[in-house]
């Protein structure tokens, strides 16, 4: 008989981590999201039932339709946020677990710059930027571009990392 186990492959083993960062990174940026729109959203509904109570009621469609662009944006950019943050933990178990290897001072360079990145993703939450006292009134796709151009560029430093 033939006792061989079933091997994954690398490549396909790093992939599979890659997609579960990323999706555990949206699961994390909706809960958060979620749960911190809850809040928020209770303050903008007084404001905006202060508008319906006055004699303009125009206002208060206006606000509810900001709202929920609001809402969007902020949810977007918390998931983009939150994948990044997924993915550079990914990064720092690579880097730390060659590190444990090699003793490279590279790997320590890479894991000191993985670790500033990671603080400028856990600083643009938006939900972080509210606790530190920001005013958080108009969050636009110039949020979510560069999120997201970050979140490509740590895929390919992921893929280039696990090659």
């Amino acid at each position: 008989m033939n006792s061989t186990k079933n091997v994954i492959d690398p490549k396909t083993k790093a992939v599979v981590f890659l997609f579960v960062l990323l999706i555990l990174g949206a699961i994390i940026g909706i809960a958060i999201s979620k749960w911190s729109l809850i809040s928020i959203e209770q303050r903008v509904k007084n404001k905006i039932e202060n508008f319906k109570n006055n004699t303009k009621p125009w206002i208060a469609q206006q606000a509810w339709s900001s709202w929920r662009r609001y809402s969007d944006m902020y949810t977007i950019v918390t998931i983009t946020i939150c994948m990044n943050i997924m993915l550079l933990l990914g990064l720092t178990y690579l880097y730390l677990t060659s590190f444990k290897l090699t003793k490279s001072s590279f790997m320590v360079g890479l894991l000191i710059f993985l670790g500033v990145l990671l603080m400028k993703s856990l600083l643009n939450l938006p939900l972080t930027q509210a606790f530190l006292g920001q005013t958080i009134s108009d969050i636009g796709i110039f949020d979510v571009v560069p999120n997201f151009f970050e979140t490509i560029a740590l895929i390919i430093l992921y893929y280039i990392s696990v090659e």
